[in-house]
């Protein structure tokens, strides 16, 4: 566990031991959006899936780790979970090549306004059902050597087809710079009303 001393009076009435052992990830922010906890699981979920654990770590902007189309979603949820004082929640993909993952995603108010409690819980894990593309890989690599991902089903777009975005396992293990966007069918399933849509 990783706690910003100051904060420790903001998650008064929570059980951090009990956070700490649980399995899903969680992490603390405070009304600045500034990380100020993370359980042991934010970590070993970094670790398990290829994320530098110092890269996002306690006094860090949370915001500062959240690009492309979904960066004003995220900040206009957990504003509206700080002002209106209701949790909110939210399901996304976070699947690593081998496994297809769902999290919910649960943003709990403190108390006064002090911040955020965000609790990040595997809903659903099972093998892949979509194929995986067959093209060569450096179909999906720009001329600067960067991959497109959708940041939430984590497709890639392929590079001669602007418009087509593939299941390609191999370049989420790959450490190619990355640039994220949402594909046509999240952007309007998940995010069209939130994210420049409507």
């Amino acid at each position: 566990m990783r706690l910003r001393a100051d904060f420790a009076p903001a998650l008064a009435g929570h059980d951090l031991a009990d956070l700490d052992r649980a399995s899903s990830s969680a992490f603390a922010i405070d009304p600045d959006f500034v990380l100020a906890y993370t359980n042991d699981a934010w970590d070993r979920f970094a670790g398990d899936n290829g994320g530098d654990q110092s890269r996002w770590t306690i006094g860090d902007g949370l915001l500062e780790a959240i690009s492309g189309p979904t960066h004003a979603f995220f900040e206009a949820s957990y504003r509206a979970v700080l002002v209106g004082g209701s949790p909110w929640s939210f399901v996304y993909e976070c699947s690593s090549p081998e496994r297809f993952r769902e999290f919910r995603l649960t943003a709990y108010p403190l108390p006064r306004g002090r911040g955020i409690l965000v609790v990040n819980a595997c809903v659903m894990e099972r093998g892949h059902a979509r194929d995986a593309a067959t093209d060569d890989v450096s179909a999906y690599v720009d001329g600067d050597g960067i991959i497109h991902q959708c940041s939430h089903c984590r497709c890639v777009r392929h590079q001669r087809h602007v418009e087509r975005w593939d299941w390609v396992p191999s370049l989420l293990a790959a450490k190619l710079p990355i640039s994220h966007g949402l594909c046509g069918p999240c952007l309007n399933h998940h995010y069209a009303s939130d994210v420049g849509g409507s």
